[in-house]
């Protein structure tokens, strides 16, 4: 659906006429995602909110058994394998190590791994929604959600408005209606360790860098979000990277708006909506450029609703 309104000639080829990009059946970024998943899934499921303390030892246990995996699907990638897991478990234990910090201040507790649902409705009920969510944090009666990204995804208020980044507020409605709890946030986290530039040997600085990279990055819905966490805590791991860092929306206005896009796809969708309008750099890596022959010329942010100026706006109180 996010395909959809970055360019409905695009959602149009790839999910109308099922013509898929070519892609070439080798180890990719994609496994590398799924196989830090699969860890993160089954360190939280058994050690709760203490599964960045994992030992070593178990951490290979579960490393191994997703290695074997993988060379049964690609036998003769051994010894490039056994090089890639090496570099894996070096990444998790890294991003374990600043995990374990940012849950130590913290009263949210993870309480559901790979929440799944299905027949969840938007749109006035025209939309069915199924999915599953990687991770849901309860707090007394608050929630939040974390996705797990295996790179950056960029986030802005004009991503909503347009339609282009449904899935992590989708998740937090639907989240927040099944387990009946107040939605606090909606937070991406990034597997991907940034270089970083150490200089004139300023190793407070490079550190500084490091957990600025590191900090999840999402959107807040309540003001008070610091009466479960501390405000150094809230500051050094928690980031609202929708172009304003002190934007606090509205929980019940943005579902009205999210309830809105749907149905506009909806309407769309019966109405045979093909044009090429491609929004947000939509043709940055669209692999039907040779198709359209639009090449981008005529991108623009397709609002369809107008999210910022009717939300609550307030500060993260100090």
């Amino acid at each position: 659906f996010e395909s959809f309104f970055g360019c409905p000639y695009k959602y149009f080829i790839n999910y109308g006429l099922n013509i898929k990009e070519e892609k070439n059946n080798e180890i990719g970024q994609d496994t590398i995602g799924t196989i830090v998943h699969s860890i993160m899934q089954k360190l939280v499921s058994e050690y709760g909110k203490d599964y960045a303390k994992v030992v070593e030892t178990n951490l290979d246990l579960l490393l191994n058994e997703e290695k074997e995996k993988l060379i049964k699907l690609f036998p003769k990638d051994i010894d490039l394998i056994h090089v890639l897991f090496i570099k894996i478990k070096d990444n998790i234990k890294s991003n374990l190590s600043y995990l374990e910090q940012m849950e130590i201040d913290t009263s949210f507790k993870p309480e559901y791994t790979e929440f799944k649902f299905e027949n969840e409705t938007f749109g006035n009920d025209k939309v069915n929604i199924k999915g599953f969510i990687d991770r849901i944090d309860i707090a007394y009666d608050n929630l939040r959600i974390v996705d797990y990204k295996s790179g950056n995804t960029p986030i802005s208020i004009a991503s909503i408005e347009s339609g282009t980044s449904l899935q992590l507020l989708t998740y937090l409605i639907v989240a927040s209606k099944l387990l009946n709890k107040k939605a606090l946030g909606a937070f991406y986290y990034t597997f991907k360790n940034e270089p970083i530039l150490v200089k004139d040997d300023n190793v407070d600085s490079a550190i500084s860098s490091y957990m600025n990279s590191k900090r999840m990055y999402g959107y807040i819905f309540n003001n008070d979000i610091t009466s479960l966490t501390s405000l150094d805590t809230y500051k050094t791991f928690y980031d609202n990277k929708t172009g304003n860092s002190k934007i606090i929306l509205d929980f019940d206005l943005t579902k009205e708006k999210i309830n809105e896009i749907y149905l506009y796809l909806y309407n769309s969708l019966s109405d045979g909506l093909i044009d090429a309008l491609p929004c947000n750099e939509a043709c940055v890596y669209c692999p039907y450029k040779s198709i359209c022959r639009l090449k981008g010329e005529d991108e623009q942010n397709n609002s369809i609703v107008s999210l910022l100026k009717e939300n609550v706006v307030d500060e993260v109180s100090e």
